[in-house]
């Protein structure tokens, strides 16, 4: 599989199925490892475009925490 980054989209290329079950595979075996810098309730979303617009955001992805309703 090729990957084909650009700085310019959050995702490097559309995915399908078949894509998202080897990227998932690969995470379960730890093939794959993604640093989860920050985890932030959706209720705190405009604090943290905040910190992004000041170059405050910590190194790795920051996941948005959906409450169930």
């Amino acid at each position: 599989m090729q990957w084909r980054w650009s700085p310019a989209r959050a995702w490097p290329q559309p995915i399908d199925a078949d894509q998202l079950a080897d990227l998932a595979a690969r995470v379960n075996t730890g093939e794959l490892r993604v640093e989860v810098a920050q985890r932030v309730p959706l209720a705190e979303l405009p604090a943290l475009h905040a910190d992004a617009a000041a170059g405050a955001l910590p190194s790795g992805k920051v996941v948005i925490v959906v409450a169930d309703a």
